[in-house]
C-alpha cells in the first residue's frame, strides 16, 4: 500500500528527508521502548517542507487537449467487477492455500436492489402507492416486500 499510495504522492525527495530525519534522530538519542518518544518526534516533525522533484509546471497546468483526453479516458473507466478480501491463510509452505472473501460491485453478485424494488419500498404506504403494480402490493401486504420481489422477473 505504501508505494502503491503514499509514495507517489509524496515522491523521491521526501523519502530521503524521511530517511535523513531518521538517521539524525538516531544519532542524537540512543534507543529507547517505543512509545515514549513519541512527543519528541512529533514535535521534531512540525513544519517540515516536503517538495516533490517530479512535479513539473505541466503537472499543474495541463494542455486542454490532454486535460480533455485523460477526462474522458476516466469518464469511459468502468468500476472493479469485484474485489477479493484475504481471510487467512492455512497450511504452511507451498501447500498453503489463502481463504478470501469476493466482494461483488457489479453484476449477479452486487449487493443492490432493482428499481422496482426501490420504487415498492418508495410508495408502499403512500399517497403515491397506485403506482404500484396490483400484483406486487397484494403480494406486500402478504409477506412484505422481499416476498413481492421474488417473482419479479426484475428484482434482484
Amino acid at each position: 500500500m505504501y508505494w502503491e499510495e503514499v509514495y507517489p504522492k509524496l515522491g523521491e525527495s521526501h523519502m530521503r528527508m524521511a530517511l535523513e530525519r531518521e538517521a539524525q534522530y538516531a544519532s542524537d538519542f540512543p534507543f529507547i521502548e517505543y512509545g515514549q518518544d513519541l512527543h519528541m518526534m512529533g514535535e521534531w516533525e512540525k513544519g517540515v517542507k516536503m517538495e516533490r522533484l517530479t512535479e513539473t509546471e505541466y503537472d499543474t497546468n495541463p494542455h486542454r487537449e490532454s486535460k480533455e483526453k485523460v477526462d474522458g479516458f476516466l469518464m469511459k473507466m468502468r468500476s472493479r467487477y469485484q474485489d477479493r478480501v484475504p481471510l487467512e491463510l492455512h497450511g504452511k509452505g507451498p501447500a498453503a492455500y489463502l481463504l478470501q472473501e469476493i466482494v461483488c460491485h457489479r453484476g449477479k453478485g452486487a449487493a443492490r436492489v432493482s428499481q422496482n424494488f426501490k420504487e415498492m419500498a418508495l410508495y408502499y404506504g403512500s399517497d403515491k402507492e397506485h403506482l404500484i403494480k396490483t400484483k406486487h402490493k397484494r403480494r406486500m401486504d402478504v409477506g412484505g416486500i422481499r416476498y413481492a420481489s421474488q417473482g419479479d422477473k426484475w428484482a434482484s
